[in-house]
Order: structure tokens, then C-alpha cells, then sequence
């Protein structure tokens, strides 16, 4: 019990933690010089991690409130049933890339079950085209909001970052899809 607590805490950190920024593109006015995005490409792995928690929320308390029991083990409280791993992988389709549902895992009391759907709909309605991950970072690490952008068109997708990270403005285009990722759950590029 104690060892899969302790993979949903560093799961949920590592979902927090801030990514390589890669550099601007050139000739794209507005764009901050370090944005805060990784777009998938073919190859990838995404490892989503989503608590179960008994009010259906994905929240987790914070783990600076939690108390540490005199074994050393970090307590998730009454609320917490367990997580959900799942995996996706990123193959080329087309002129961009498609991200396909490779497995699941529900761990609940140290026991795991093999899942064959994704618990959370988050890559299913995006069709063929530049997948790229947003983090969204506001007041410290812990505060951040997680967008899924695509787009067949690299300007739009740019377009659509840029409001992500300046206003915190997620919105579908007739050319392009924002969806932003539930509070709670961590979305890890591997």
C-alpha cells in the first residue's frame, strides 16, 4: 500500500514538473521566447496518471498537508481508492501524428488490473495532425493547468499556444482543437 502511494505522489509531481521549453520559432510575432509546450512525435510514450478518489474529483490533497505516519509513509487519506496508469503511444499518421491507447492500469489495495479503455477521453477526438502539450505554470509549480492542442496547421497551432500560455484561453477552431487536461490528473511525455 505504501509503495503505490508513493508512486501516485511522485506520479502527481512529475505531472507538475516544468518541461523543456524548446526555442521559438522564428517569424512568429508575439511568441514568448521559451514557451512552456513538448509536441509529440512518433516514438513517444505518454504515461497518463489519474487518481480515484471516492468524491470523483482528481484532485489530490496536497502532500504539504498530509501527515507522514511514524513508518515514514505518506497518507493520501480516506478519500483515496487508488490510480489509474494509462498508456498511450504517438505514431506517425499522415502529416502529423495520431495517438493511439496502448494499455491501462487501475491499482487499487497493492493489487493491479489490466484496463482496456482509457478512463479519461483525453486524445481520442484528435484526428491527424501536430499534437503539442501546454503547461501552464501560474504561481508555483503546484498551480498549473495542462492543455491538449492540435492542429494540421503549425501557424494556427502557435496561435493557439500563445493563448494558452498569455491568457489562459483554450478554445477549438474549425481547424484546430484545445482541451484542457482535468485539475488533478498528470499527463507525462516518456
Amino acid at each position: 500500500m505504501a509503495l503505490f502511494l508513493v508512486v501516485v505522489a511522485v506520479g502527481w509531481q512529475a505531472g507538475c514538473a516544468r518541461r523543456a521549453s524548446r526555442a521559438a520559432e522564428p517569424g512568429l510575432p508575439g511568441q514568448p521566447a521559451t514557451p512552456d509546450f513538448v509536441d509529440l512525435r512518433p516514438g513517444n510514450t505518454i504515461v497518463v496518471v489519474i487518481p480515484i478518489l471516492r468524491s470523483g474529483s482528481y484532485v489530490l490533497p496536497s502532500l504539504k498537508k498530509q501527515a507522514v505516519s511514524s513508518n515514514r509513509r505518506i497518507e493520501a487519506g480516506s478519500d483515496f481508492l487508488g490510480y489509474e496508469k494509462d498508456f498511450y503511444t504517438v505514431k506517425r499518421d499522415g502529416n502529423g501524428v495520431r495517438v493511439h491507447f496502448r494499455r491501462g492500469e487501475l491499482w487499487r489495495d497493492g493489487k493491479m488490473q489490466r484496463m482496456h479503455a482509457p478512463r479519461v477521453m483525453l486524445f481520442e477526438p484528435i484526428e491527424s495532425s501536430q499534437v503539442r502539450l501546454v503547461f501552464l505554470t501560474r504561481v508555483s509549480q503546484a498551480d498549473h493547468d495542462m492543455a491538449i492542442l492540435s492542429s494540421g496547421d503549425l501557424r494556427l497551432l502557435n496561435e493557439m499556444t500563445r493563448e494558452v500560455t498569455t491568457r489562459a484561453e483554450c478554445r477549438n477552431r474549425k481547424d484546430g482543437s484545445c482541451i484542457w487536461v482535468p485539475n488533478g490528473i498528470a499527463v507525462r511525455p516518456e
